[in-house]
């Protein structure tokens, strides 16, 4: 009896680990990923124009907090704009760097605007001395710290970049890692 009992009790324990595991890796409860390094192109009902109002319209800040007034030339038609969301608290973030630095340093006719979504600027800081290209003049950087920028484009995992290409025909939302070695715009 005290054996059933037991084997009973560690079915359930078992049950409840696989329920625990699939609802954590499956059910993206939280930002990372195992997944291959594919972009997930999901189309959104949002215009270029309204993300770029919704840019200039933001209280946008720098990474220091400093008020950061974007200027309307960012968002000429003949160039391609990124914006990229990101925390250094998330992994797959922080391993996307290397390859968004280089694509960008590869593509001097796109826009970047690089939206931290950290809640501290020390955070941020720290996360600068690893990558200090990250801090060069190639990108805009912007610390969406109250999340107003990321509520307002639907940012519901990490990282995300909305990609506008020069025809300004639509944004393309990508909900994920983005493969930047074999991107195209």
């Amino acid at each position: 009896m005290k054996l059933n009992m037991k084997l009973k009790i560690t079915l359930v324990f078992v049950v409840l680990a696989i329920a625990f595991t699939y609802a954590v890796f499956k059910g993206n409860y939280f930002s990372f990923s195992f997944a291959p390094k594919r972009p997930v192109a999901v189309t959104e009902e949002l215009s270029p124009e309204q993300l770029f109002d919704g840019l200039k319209a933001a209280v946008v800040r720098d990474y220091k907090g400093a008020p950061l007034l974007l200027a309307d030339d960012l968002f000429m038609p003949q160039k391609p704009v990124v914006v990229h969301l990101w925390a250094s608290w998330c992994g797959p973030c922080v391993n996307e760097v290397p390859e968004l630095i280089e694509f960008a340093h590869k593509n001097p006719e796109v826009t970047f605007i690089v939206v931290s979504l950290d809640e501290e600027s020390e955070d941020i800081a720290k996360f600068m001395k690893s990558f200090p290209e990250f801090d060069s003049n190639r990108f805009i950087r912007v610390w969406d710290k109250d999340n107003a920028l990321a509520k307002f484009i639907n940012a519901d995992r990490l990282p995300m970049s909305a990609v506008v290409r020069s025809d300004r025909a639509r944004v393309q939302m990508i909900k994920s890692v983005v493969d930047w070695n074999n991107f195209e715009l």
